[in-house]
């Protein structure tokens, strides 16, 4: 069972691949921990400050845990390939989240586009909206570093997450 001040969020994986060796990348993708997040559910402290992945809904395998890193950005140019999964939704926020994992080697960070979606006709009696975070990865060049003669064209992901947040 969480601690109070943690939240347990399903997340959804959206993804896009385009290559002519299609199937080998997204198999070889799929069943390794290649630097982006494929998990089924995120824990989250209610700062939004600490983090872990779940293998599976409701079996605490832990597939990473450390530290998040968010940043309010402006930016406007965001990579075309985040289009061919297009969000659902009105976009209320942007930011830049860094997943800050430590390692027994070493310490990474994963960094991913966060855009907080609050979804059309959501709103219920008691004011609650039913928001979204969509969580976008652009790894086309290094899965074109990793696949040469795959002729990779593009691979985004995206995680989408769901809150329920009140009045």
């Amino acid at each position: 069972m969480l601690p109070d001040n943690y939240v347990s969020l399903n997340a959804e994986l959206r993804y896009v691949i385009e290559a002519d060796n299609k199937d080998e990348v997204e198999k070889k993708l799929m069943n390794s921990n290649y630097p982006t997040f494929i998990c089924k559910q995120f824990v989250f402290n209610r700062e939004f400050t600490e983090f872990a992945m779940l293998n599976e809904n409701n079996e605490f395998l832990v597939l990473a845990d450390g530290s998040l890193k968010r940043e309010t950005i402006n930016e406007k140019n965001f990579p075309e390939s985040y289009q061919l999964i297009p969000i659902e939704g009105r976009v209320t926020a942007t930011e830049r989240w860094t997943f800050l994992i430590d390692l027994i080697t070493h310490r990474t960070g994963i960094t991913m586009d966060a855009f907080t979606v609050t979804l059309p006709g959501s709103s219920g009696n008691r004011g609650d909206s039913t928001s979204q975070v969509w969580l976008y990865q652009d790894i086309t060049e290094l899965v074109k570093a990793s696949f040469p003669n795959a002729e990779v064209k593009t691979v985004v992901f995206a995680q989408i997450i769901e809150l329920l947040t009140g009045s």
